[in-house]
């Protein structure tokens, strides 16, 4: 039975993806950088990181100082970002109906501290942030031990394919969201359990699951 629902945050709460290349924008400027066209995006994002730096005239040894500036910017900006549209209500209807809220996220935890305080959204009881883009799966199953969670009793939220690996190396489920950075076509390889298109389906999904026995 489920009882905990563990939440990505840039791209599954968060309506990030224009401020993030906003950002990368301003500091390409301030360095020279090539600018990223927001068309463009999707393509990028599918690249690694020595491919990016090639495409987009960025030295690799400038990568930490990049890197150090984005999460500065990021911080800076964070009162910008505006939760998905229908996310507030449905996050409200969860907590209402008894399920534990969690974030895992590789973002700050001071950011979306900052995010949920601005747009009063309350009743998480857990986040958990590694800093990096690969360190969720740890993330997951360091929350289920500390809170004496089965496998079956907790599911995963998440908008890229990253998200559905990470909760296969944990164990649980996964409900994809269709409104984030990664497409269908991207994340259809990894099998997500559960597709959203819209975040009530979230709710019904979730109640759903629980009523399994």
């Amino acid at each position: 039975m489920i009882k905990s629902l563990i939440f990505d945050f840039d791209g599954t709460l968060a309506d990030s993806k224009a401020m993030l290349i906003d950002l990368y924008n301003r500091i390409a400027g301030r360095y020279h950088f090539k600018m990223l066209d927001p068309a463009d995006f999707d393509y990028y994002k599918s690249l690694s990181i020595r491919q990016c730096c090639t495409n987009l005239g960025i030295p690799i040894h400038k990568v930490p100082m990049l890197i150090s500036a984005f999460l500065k910017g990021y911080t800076q900006s964070v009162q910008k970002l505006e939760p998905f549209r229908g996310i507030p209500e449905m996050l409200h209807q969860l907590k209402d109906s008894g399920f534990s809220l969690a974030i895992v996220s590789s973002n700050q935890g001071k950011n979306i501290t900052r995010f949920l305080a601005d747009h009063h959204l309350e009743g998480f009881s857990s986040i958990s942030c590694s800093g990096e883009l690969s360190g969720k799966g740890r993330l997951i199953r360091r929350y289920l031990k500390k809170n004496h969670l089965n496998t079956d009793q907790a599911m995963y939220i998440g908008d890229e394919k990253r998200d559905i690996r990470a909760s296969r190396k944990s164990g649980i489920k996964v409900i994809w969201v269709s409104w984030g950075f990664d497409h269908y076509d991207e994340v259809r390889s990894a099998h997500p359990d559960y597709v959203a298109r819209k975040p009530e389906d979230i709710l019904r999904i979730a109640e759903t699951a629980r009523a399994k026995v």
